[in-house]
């Protein structure tokens, strides 16, 4: 009779809890390091479960009591719980990823890489997610890929994905070589990722200072420098300031400005080209008489370039040129707004105008002239000044005639396109930086040319926060909409 009485009174005790106090008692039990007891709490809390209670609170204890299963090597129990907290908790980035790890252990690599994208979605630096499925990609053969994750997760700070990234882990090298005639100076800065670095000292009898800031922005690294070179028993100097958009193995030419030349390579390897209008970088002219300043610049960031001589009690003088490149009001592109102040005293002036790519405009009644080259993000640099060369006519279109020998003329083909951008991935390159040095059909028609439609979605995807592996993967597959041509150009 005694032990029956005890078997109600328990029930009774039972029945008295609620969902609610079970979870709380689970989770006192698992930080006391207790997980039978916590898992059976956590049980009986799922057991008194009803709508009252709340889908995130029993969402929360699912995701709890998976984490016990998994420790204790229940991973299809782990994965189940999982999965029904996902159903309640469809913003849980850390259970996404936590079910995308369980199915890439269990051999489902694919499935585990759409839970680790579920996963960046909604954390975009989720480093060690970005870093899981570089993994699961790896399992696939998927090296490109795989590759452009390691490369995320490495800048996000998992020091362990910079070697397989093909990145180097902590600090990047950047050398800055600024030249006169036959002299040149040079001094090399080491910056981290979101830090300023600096170096000064002498440097053959000169001065030499070189400031720089790194930082990311959408997905591409940002180098800013303020370089400065002084002779001080001369009173003379040149100051550089500007920022460009880089990426690894880089060599830049930031500066061309009368006899001077500011040359920057950024974790350099050889083969590199000079200069290209890689991912927003333009090259900005002005012309002042028979002075040509020429400087790498990123739209939208601050330029200036001050070559002077200053005398004790005299204000300075020479040339000084202050820029600032920035999308119109009107957001067309290919045009921007100029803001500038330019003098080489006694002249000066200072405006701000409309600024269209490759076309060269007078300001100051004729004296001043400014140019802007690079096109949009994949267009190919001009070979020469776009103001200075003839204009090209169109390419003929030909309907049912031979092409004349003398006019030969590339029928762009979206196969072409991928296959140069496959062979330039593969090559090690990343996958902006392959999109960003492509070709754009509307621009030249060359093989391995791609549609400036395509151009325009990847940039969209991008600006939506998608990875350069995610973005690539949309739009530059066999199944993009942005490649199929219309009608009236597919062949026959």
């Amino acid at each position: 009779m005694l032990a029956v009485m005890m078997v109600f009174s328990a029930l009774a005790e039972a029945r008295a809890e609620s969902f609610k106090s079970w979870a709380a008692r689970g989770a006192r039990e698992e930080r006391e390091k207790d997980p039978k007891a916590a898992f059976s709490s956590y049980s009986n809390a799922l057991s008194m479960w009803d709508e009252d209670d709340g889908a995130g609170a029993k969402a929360k204890v699912l995701c709890a009591r998976a984490g016990l299963r998994e420790k204790e090597g229940d991973g299809a129990g782990a994965l189940a719980d999982l999965s029904d907290c996902l159903a309640l908790d469809k913003k849980n980035a850390k259970a996404f990823h936590r079910r995308g790890n369980l199915l890439l252990k269990d051999g489902k690599a694919a499935a585990a890489i759409g839970d680790f994208y579920k996963a960046v979605a909604l954390d975009i630096r989720f480093a060690q997610a970005y870093a899981d499925r570089a993994r699961a990609y790896e399992s696939q053969g998927e090296s490109a890929f795989a590759r452009e994750d390691y490369r995320q997760a490495c800048d996000l700070g998992v020091k362990a994905a910079c070697a397989k990234s093909g990145k180097a882990a902590g600090t990047h090298t950047v050398v800055v070589v600024v030249s006169k005639g036959g002299e040149s100076y040079s001094r090399t800065v080491r910056v981290e990722e979101g830090s300023n670095a600096e170096s000064a000292g002498k440097v053959n009898g000169m001065d030499m200072t070189v400031k720089a800031s790194l930082s990311t922005q959408k997905k591409r690294q940002l180098i800013e420098f303020l370089i400065e070179v002084s002779q001080p028993d001369r009173n003379r100097w040149i100051q550089l300031m500007t920022g460009a958009k880089v990426r690894r193995g880089d060599r830049v030419r930031l500066l061309e400005c009368g006899e001077w030349t500011v040359d920057m390579t950024y974790d350099a390897s050889p083969g590199v080209p000079a200069w290209r209008p890689q991912d927003g970088n333009h090259r900005f002219t002005a012309v002042l008489g028979d002075r040509t300043c020429r400087l790498v610049q990123d739209a939208g960031s601050q330029a200036s370039i001050l070559d002077t001589t200053r005398r004790d009690g005299e204000p300075p003088k020479g040339f000084h040129l202050n820029a600032s490149l920035s999308i119109g009001e009107n957001g067309a592109p290919g045009s921007f707004e100029l803001q500038y102040h330019i003098e080489d005293l006694p002249f000066q002036d200072k405006g701000t105008t409309t600024l269209p790519i490759g076309k060269r405009i007078s300001v100051a009644g004729g004296k001043v002239e400014f140019l802007v080259e690079g096109a949009p993000a994949g267009a190919a640099p001009p070979s020469e000044p776009a103001a200075e060369a003839p204009e090209e006519a169109p390419a003929p279109r030909v309907s049912g005639k031979k092409k004349a020998a003398s006019t030969p003329y590339y029928r762009p083909r979206f196969k072409d396109c991928r296959d140069a951008l496959d062979a330039c991935v593969e090559s090690g390159n990343s996958f902006g930086g392959c999109v960003a040095d492509a070709p754009d059909c509307s621009v030249k028609s060359v093989k391995g040319c791609c549609p400036t439609a395509c151009f325009k979605a990847y940039e969209k995807s991008i600006s939506l926060e998608r990875s350069e592996a995610q973005a690539f993967r949309e739009n530059f597959s066999a199944e993009s909409a942005c490649g199929i041509p219309p009608k009236e150009d597919q062949d026959d």
